[in-house]
């Protein structure tokens, strides 16, 4: 059991990059904008085989490394290692495709970006669920603070059990309870600026949407963790819950991204790096539809991006000081 808990990152690591081409949305493969009709050529089933061939490769190579010597910094470097194969064949696979692209640059590309007034949605007030949970979790921890033990776990191997440790402190009960209130905050703000910042269209409905469900997901998880000493639940089906709630997201992508009426956002080509970073100082949306998967990245010749970037580098770097 233990060693199937321990495989549980790379399993979902490998299940992401081999189910990578299809969670492209249509007209898109490898994020190149292609034709309706061109999936369905030999040159680009040949594309998503050797794509395949190389993550499948990566991931027998991890898992013999895992299984002759499960050390732990093999076990955390194995997914790392897989992932990084996986871009490395994405890219590679980019560029093999490029001359396959279709213009879809529109010349009113701009023209649903607006600073008109966008009402919010109603249930934006779902926003706030992840900070009363995190509250509710906070009072509990309080009303029982007698009963918690002298000494909290701090960090778990990746075997499930503990192997750092502090003592019972307002930083040590508190501080994910804290951090988990500060990321949701920025999760939401982020929702808040996509809303504004990329052009009308249902998948910013979709997107901020998503960011309060993991929001939400996130102050669940860290709130059980928190109270983990009271409630004596497994660790193990704690992190088998972490690991099993991407699957759900991947699941629902492959919905979306197939979804006849699904059409790739008309931006220049040349404005795309790598297929993955787009950057375009004529386009004033802040974010635009991603190429692969759903969702939006950045425009990252808009100055708010980095701002936004830097704000997520304040956050990671509060860690230390509040748990």
């Amino acid at each position: 059991m233990t060693r199937l808990f321990i495989a549980e990152p790379l399993a979902l690591m490998g299940a992401v990059l081999l189910l990578a081409p299809n969670v492209m949305r249509r007209g898109t493969l490898f994020a190149v904008p292609v034709s309706e009709s061109f999936r369905a050529t030999p040159e680009a089933r040949h594309a998503v085989n050797a794509y395949r061939l190389w993550v499948i490769i990566a991931l027998a190579v991890a898992c013999l490394l895992w299984l002759l010597w499960p050390l732990a910094w093999i076990t955390v470097l194995s997914p790392l290692g897989v992932f990084a194969v996986g871009s490395i064949a994405f890219y590679q696979t980019h560029k093999s495709l490029a001359p396959f692209a279709v213009d879809i640059q529109s010349a009113q590309r701009s023209m649903d970006v607006s600073a008109a007034p966008d009402r919010l949605p109603r249930w934006i007030w779902f926003g706030l669920v992840p900070f009363l949970i995190l509250t509710s979790a906070a009072v509990f921890l309080n009303s029982h603070w007698e009963r918690l033990p002298s000494i909290i776990d701090l960090h778990y191997a990746a075997n499930g059990v503990a192997d750092r440790w502090a003592p019972k402190t307002f930083k040590s009960v508190y501080g994910p309870l804290l951090f988990g209130a500060e990321f949701c905050a920025w999760l939401l703000g982020m929702g808040l600026a996509c809303w504004y910042g990329a052009r009308r269209s249902p998948y910013r409905l979709l997107t901020l949407a998503t960011i309060i469900v993991a929001s939400i997901w996130l102050a669940l998880l860290l709130s059980t963790i928190t109270t983990l000493p009271l409630t004596n639940l497994p660790v193990w089906a704690i992190v088998t819950a972490v690991f099993c709630a991407p699957l759900v997201v991947i699941v629902f992508a492959l919905w979306l991204a197939r979804r006849p009426t699904d059409q790739i956002e008309k931006t220049p080509e040349r404005c795309w790096k790598a297929g993955m970073f787009y950057y375009n100082p004529d386009d004033p949306a802040l974010f635009i539809q991603k190429r692969l998967g759903f969702g939006y990245t950045f425009n990252f010749a808009n100055g708010w991006s980095w701002a936004l970037l830097a704000s997520l580098l304040v956050v990671i770097a509060s860690v230390p000081a509040i748990i």
